[in-house]
């Protein structure tokens, strides 16, 4: 979990580190591969602001539709260990998944450029880092909708094997 103090600490990191991207840039005779390296540096902090972003509304729908399938299992009188245990383990998959969602928006990416010879594969290695943890996030968070699935599969079958409580009344014609 993140802590302002932990906050404060991976920004004072990050600035560190693109204080130390930038001047190796400088160091570096061909302007266009500056100006390139420096233009893939901010884009890919936009995009990993902006997967953060989303994954974290993908993760709260799912806690919306976790509290919802709740109640509508109450509402119809669905209970029993097996939808006990479901909803405990949606919300241990949802609680993971944001879990993995704070460790992944704490980060910071910067490449490392050490070379004006290395940068292509430099700049390749920082943006396949960015794609695998928010990957590995989107991972956990196809698991918390599966949990969810489960969930809605065994209200559905409860609904379907519940008999109705009275018969129809049958009624004699005098005969």
């Amino acid at each position: 979990s993140l802590t302002t103090n932990n906050l404060l600490w991976i920004l004072e990191e990050f600035k560190k580190k693109e204080v130390e991207f930038k001047d190796r840039l400088k160091t570096f005779k061909d302007e266009k591969k500056q100006e390139t390296a420096t233009t893939i540096n901010t884009k890919l902090g936009e995009q990993h602001e902006r997967g953060t972003a989303e994954l974290k509304k993908r993760i709260e729908n799912l806690a919306t539709m976790l509290e919802k399938l709740v109640n509508v299992a109450q509402q119809q009188g669905v209970s029993g260990d097996t939808l006990t245990t479901a909803i405990s383990e949606a919300k241990t998959a949802i609680t993971d998944a944001q879990s993995a969602l704070n460790d992944e928006a704490g980060k910071q990416y910067v490449a490392s450029v050490s070379s004006e010879t290395t940068l292509r594969t430099d700049m390749k290695t920082v943006i396949a880092s960015v794609r695998s943890g928010l990957e590995a996030v989107q991972k956990k968070i196809t698991l918390a909708k599966q949990e969810l699935m489960d969930i809605v599969q065994l209200v559905r079958n409860a609904k379907a094997t519940v008999t109705p409580t009275s018969e129809p009344a049958t009624t004699s014609a005098g005969l």
